[in-house]
């Protein structure tokens, strides 16, 4: 009985580390759909925003309530009104 143990002790580790890198919010893993969406949850969005165009934080939520999350909107609504 105290092998089993072990073994499966021996494997725990490894499976562990192989899932945790796939955590959906580990933000290393990156595909197409994370670049063209803003996340109104996520500080650093918000920054590029403002210093991209010049606006505020206020204006960055104001245009994500105006035309959704999709970045191309959100950044063609805030050059608008810039």
């Amino acid at each position: 009985m105290n092998n089993q143990i072990t073994i499966v002790a021996q494997f725990l580790p490894v499976y562990f580390a192989v899932n945790f890198n796939h955590m959906t919010d580990n933000k290393d893993l990156r595909d197409q759909k994370d670049r063209s969406r803003v996340s109104g949850s996520e500080n650093y969005e918000f920054s590029y925003l403002e210093d991209k165009l010049g606006v505020s934080r206020e204006e960055v939520e104001a245009a994500i309530k105006a035309v959704g999350n999709d970045r191309f909107k959100v950044e063609e609504y805030l050059t608008k009104i810039s």
